[in-house]
C-alpha cells in the first residue's frame, strides 16, 4: 500500500474506511450495534516464527467469520490495510512528538512502521489479569513487569527533559479502558497530550462505549482514529478467538503465563458477548477453525508445534475458567491439545 494512500485512509475528511474493511461498510460502523473484529492473523503467527501460504490465512479468517456471523452483524477489518494505516499513523505521531516535546508509547505488539528507529518511542506492555480476587493491571505473556518497563520509560524521559506522552494502541473499547492508562500517567507524573487508536467508540453520553469523549477529555483533543465507530456492539481483536489469545490469568503457584481465550471451554464467552444459548455452538466453528490452523503450521514446520513453542512466542498456556480440562504442559502438542479441548464442548 502506497504512502499516499495510507494518509488518506486516516484524514477525516478524505477517508474511506471500506477499504479497510472484509465485510459490511462505513455505513454500518455509523448505525451502531455493529460487531467489530480485526484481523490480526499473520501478525500473529509471525511471533511464532511462522509463514503460512495466503490460503491458509484466508480459511481461518473466514471460519472466524463463519462462526460469529450467524448472530452478529459482524464488521471485520482486512488485516495488512488496517495495520498499514495504523503504522502510517503511528509513523507521523513519532514525528510529531518532537514538536510537542512528547514521548510516543507504543502499547500493541502488531504496530509498526517502516523507516520508525527503535529511539523514537518507547513501549509498554499492559492488560487486565484475572487473578482469583478479581482484576489487577498486568504485563502481557513474556513481558516485563509493569515497574521494570515504566523505569526504563521513565529513565529516557527524564533524560529528554520530557514529561509529556502520545499513546499509540490498535484501540480502546469502553470508557474503562482508559483506566490503565490514566493511572500509569498520573503515577509517572506524565501528560497524555494525544492519542492514536485503530478502533474509536463513540456514543451519546452516559453510554460507556462514548470512548471518544472521554479521550478528548485527557488530552484536550480528539484522538487520531483508523476506525472510528458509533455505538458498537463489542470490538473483539481476532486473536481472543485463537489458542494464543484472550485474558491474562494469574492462578497461585502457576509460574507459566496463561490465558483464557474468548469460548467455550476456555471461558462463558462474556468477554466476547457471545450468548450463553449460543456458545457451544460458535466455541466449536471456533475450534474447529484453530485445529486447521495448527494442522497448517504443523505441516509448514514438518512437526508437531508445542506449548514451548507458544511460550518462547511470547505467548500464555490457554486456561479453563470453567475447570474443563487442565493447564497443558510446556511439552504437550498443541493440535492435541486442541482435539481434546474440542471433545469437552
Amino acid at each position: 500500500m502506497q504512502l499516499e494512500r495510507i494518509e488518506s485512509l486516516i484524514t477525516e475528511k478524505t477517508a474511506d474506511i471500506n477499504q479497510l474493511l472484509v465485510t459490511d461498510n462505513k455505513d454500518v460502523l455509523g448505525q451502531g450495534g455493529a460487531y467489530i473484529v480485526t484481523q490480526d492473523t499473520e501478525r500473529l503467527l509471525g511471533r511464532l516464527g511462522v509463514t503460512l501460504p495466503k490460503r491458509d490465512i484466508q480459511a481461518f479468517n473466514a471460519a472466524v467469520l463463519n462462526a460469529l456471523a450467524p448472530i452478529f452483524p459482524v464488521v471485520m477489518t482486512d488485516e495488512n490495510p488496517f495495520y498499514d494505516a495504523l503504522g502510517s499513523a503511528f509513523a507521523r505521531a513519532c514525528t510529531k512528538a518532537n514538536d510537542e516535546n512528547a514521548e510516543v508509547i507504543l502499547l500493541d505488539r502488531f504496530v509498526s512502521a517502516p523507516g520508525v528507529s527503535t529511539d523514537a518511542y518507547s513501549t509498554l506492555s499492559i492488560g487486565r489479569v484475572t487473578t482469583p480476587n478479581g482484576e489487577i493491571l498486568g504485563p502481557r505473556p513474556g513481558d516485563q513487569d509493569i515497574d521494570e518497563q515504566l523505569a526504563i520509560i521513565q529513565a529516557k524521559m527524564k533524560a529528554d527533559g520530557k514529561t509529556n506522552v502520545i499513546f499509540v494502541d490498535d484501540g480502546l473499547s469502553t470508557i474503562d479502558a482508559l483506566e490503565p492508562y490514566e493511572e500509569i500517567a498520573r503515577a509517572q507524573g506524565w501528560q497524555i497530550v494525544d492519542m492514536v487508536l485503530g478502533v474509536l467508540p463513540s456514543a451519546p453520553d452516559g453510554d460507556e462505549w462514548n470512548t471518544k469523549k472521554a479521550a478528548t477529555d485527557i488530552t484536550g483533543k480528539p484522538p487520531t482514529a483508523v476506525l472510528p465507530v458509533v455505538s458498537p456492539l463489542d470490538w473483539i481483536c481476532q486473536r481472543d478467538f485463537t489458542f494464543l489469545g484472550g485474558k491474562t490469568v494469574a492462578i497461585d503457584d502457576i509460574t507459566y503465563p496463561l490465558t483464557a481465550p474468548y469460548f467455550s471451554p476456555f471461558t462463558n464467552g462474556q468477554s466476547a458477548s457471545i450468548p450463553t444459548k449460543r456458545l457451544n455452538e460458535v466455541s466449536k466453528k471456533l475450534l474447529r477453525a484453530n485445529q486447521a490452523l495448527i494442522s497448517a503450521i504443523d505441516q509448514q514446520n514438518g512437526q508437531p508445534l508445542t506449548f514451548t513453542d507458544v511460550l518462547n512466542a511470547g505467548y500464555g498456556l490457554p486456561v479453563s475458567l470453567l475447570d474443563m480440562l487442565p493447564i497443558p504442559k510446556p511439552e504437550d502438542s498443541v493440535g492435541q491439545f486442541i482435539d481434546t479441548a474440542l471433545a469437552c464442548v
